[in-house]
C-alpha cells in the first residue's frame, strides 16, 4: 500500500451509500473471507472496519439473512463458504 492509497475502509466507506445491495454483499464476501483467512492487503484491523461497515450496512437493509438462506448450502472453502461459516458463528446458526 503507498501513503496515497485509500485504506479498505476509506475505500468501502466512500462507496457503500452508492453501490448496490448485490455489489456491497460481493465486497462484504471477499473483506470477510479476507479476515478469517488473515490474508490482508492493508491491516487485520482496517479488513475488519470494512467488514464490520458493510456487514452492519447489509444487515440493517435486511440483506444479510436473505443472502445467507440463498446461499447456505455453500459448505466449502471458497469465499462464499467462508461468509455462510462466519454468518452462522455470529448469529448462533453453527
Amino acid at each position: 500500500m503507498t501513503q496515497n492509497s485509500p485504506t479498505e475502509y476509506e475505500r468501502v466507506q466512500a462507496l457503500y451509500e452508492v453501490r448496490t445491495d448485490d455489489d456491497n454483499f460481493d465486497d462484504l464476501v471477499a473483506q470477510t473471507a479476507r479476515v478469517a483467512r488473515e490474508d490482508y492487503v492493508t491491516s487485520k484491523d482496517d479488513h475488519q472496519a470494512a467488514m464490520e461497515l458493510l456487514w452492519n450496512h447489509l444487515d440493517g437493509r435486511g440483506v444479510l439473512m436473505e443472502k445467507y438462506k440463498q446461499n447456505q448450502h455453500v459448505r466449502d472453502d471458497s469465499d462464499l463458504g467462508v461468509f455462510v461459516k462466519v454468518f452462522e458463528t455470529v448469529n448462533g446458526l453453527a
